[in-house]
């Protein structure tokens, strides 16, 4: 008998089962790969800007003049969205030197840095509103609230102030004083988002500052 060369159809469908199995696997590799590339990237962007900010409020503090106390009562306005009403972990106060030929006119420049839930933002104007993104309205944002002042403290009276995000997607944040009248902030940032259901953190920044102009 001569024997005829090709597959039986057993063995078509078999070579067929196992290509959909390859596929599969290969497929669940793919979008692991994927996954894995969009969270470190988110990550690395995160610690990115978190680090950013943190040398940039470092360096106003460096330069303050005045450090509002912890618990003193404090109203930035309907300007500044979602802003704490008293001074504390949430909100830091500073007040410094105007730059000369800057915008103030005034002796003083006011900063006010605060944080606050990207979900209390929805409703803020254009130029202070996060990105819409439902899976992480419950991380924050970092807020810097600036105006020019007539004096140091916390009466001083303010104009010409603005608001502008400094930092989006933080999981944690917060300032602590080593006590009232303190030369000395230290400032707590951790970059966090969710994406795909998972939420991927960034290292923890802890940042100790000393204000050089206060005696």
């Amino acid at each position: 008998m001569n024997g005829k060369a090709g597959f039986t159809l057993v063995e078509l469908l078999i070579a067929m089962a196992l290509s959909l199995v390859v596929f599969g696997i290969a497929s669940q590799l793919m979008q692991s790969s994927s996954q894995f590339s969009q969270l470190s990237i988110a990550n690395s962007s995160g610690i990115r800007d978190a680090q950013m900010a943190a040398n940039v409020i470092a360096d106003d503090v460096r330069r303050a003049v005045s450090i509002g106390n912890p618990g003193t009562l404090i109203d930035l306005g309907s300007a500044a969205t979602g802003a704490p009403g008293a001074i504390g972990n949430n909100l830091l106060v500073l007040t410094s030197s105007a730059v000369v030929g800057g915008r103030c006119t005034t002796p003083f420049e006011f900063t006010a840095y605060y944080f606050v839930l990207r979900s209390a933002l929805a409703s803020a104007d254009e130029w202070t509103r996060p990105v819409s993104d439902a899976n992480n309205g419950s991380q924050r944002v970092l807020v810097q609230y600036s105006a020019c002042a007539d004096k140091t403290d916390t009466t001083a009276t303010l104009t010409n102030g603005q608001v502008r995000l400094t930092t989006d997607f933080l999981g944690q944040g917060s300032f602590t004083y080593a006590g009232l009248n303190s030369r000395r902030v230290t400032l707590n940032l951790q970059a966090a988002k969710s994406i795909r259901g998972r939420t991927v953190s960034g290292a923890p920044i802890a940042l100790t500052v000393f204000a050089r102009n206060i005696n």
